[in-house]
């Protein structure tokens, strides 16, 4: 067996192990909560009340992510509290490059410059 399944076999042993062990945990947690004498309902037992619930997780998931809001509280009447958050958009200038002139000065050697120099002379001129 080589090294990267048997490092995969040993990744997907650690999660049942925990998975088994959060599992352990919500049913002892469950167990003494309904000790202590709360009522206990689980949504996988009810469609409608978990369609219910998962509406709203959904719902405030969207209203998070699409507004400024960080906060919100509603109670029974329908009277909300929504705290928003105000971003700024501060706009900080770069600095500016220094840019190439758009025609720059060709340097021209010494034998060029005497080249141009004695075709200038050497042109006839228009009388």
């Amino acid at each position: 067996m080589n090294l990267t399944l048997r490092n995969e076999r040993k990744g997907l042993l650690i999660i049942y192990q925990i998975t088994l062990y959060i599992k352990t945990i919500v049913d002892i947690l469950e167990t003494q909560a309904e000790e202590l004498g709360l009522k206990i309902t689980r949504l996988e037992n009810d469609q409608t009340f978990q369609d219910f619930i998962l509406s709203v997780f959904h719902t405030t998931t969207i209203t998070f992510n699409k507004t400024s809001a960080v906060k919100i509280i509603e109670n029974h009447l329908g009277k909300a509290f929504v705290k928003q958050e105000r971003q700024l958009v501060v706009d900080i200038p770069q600095p500016r490059l220094p840019q190439p002139p758009k025609n720059p000065p060709v340097k021209k050697g010494k034998k060029e410059a005497n080249r141009i120099f004695t075709f200038l002379r050497a042109r006839p001129t228009l009388k």
